[in-house]
């Protein structure tokens, strides 16, 4: 009895995160379209660029881990990994830090959903800090 305690937690602890993982994967995946791009760089000076899509943009997580997007004259296709609720990587969007693509965090709300890829640290020139976010919706 005291070995089975263990195992059955570690196993619905598994199913738990499988789950978690596995629907926030279907919630997210579609054709959602660009509302706003907004990148900002802070320093000494702070530099903020915000894209508004237009009706061709659009982000298409698909169910393979593919993430189709086409934003003004980029269309490229990346791979994408749901980590946790919340967490998600997309190498392309944020940083790569010695090989390591920093976690993007997402919000979903009904028809909206919000990226940040905002990395810890440092990342750009001493002193600067490089924050995107990223708003969709369907």
């Amino acid at each position: 009895m005291k070995v089975l305690l263990p195992v059955t937690l570690i196993i619905m602890c598994s199913v738990m995160t499988a789950c978690n993982k596995s629907s926030a994967n279907i919630l997210i995946t579609g054709k959602w379209h660009i509302v706003t791009d907004v990148t900002t760089i802070t320093g000494p000076d702070v530099t903020t660029t915000t894209y508004h899509g237009s009706i061709t943009d659009y982000f298409n997580f698909s169910s393979d881990g593919k993430l189709h997007i086409k934003e003004s004259s980029l269309d490229t296709v990346f791979n994408y990994n749901i980590e946790s609720s919340g967490k998600i990587v997309l190498p392309g969007i944020g940083f790569s830090v010695n090989g390591v693509t920093e976690h993007s965090e997402y919000t979903l709300s009904g028809n909206k959903l919000v990226i940040d890829a905002n990395p810890p640290g440092n990342i750009i020139p001493p002193g600067h800090q490089y924050y995107r976010t990223i708003n969709l919706e369907r």
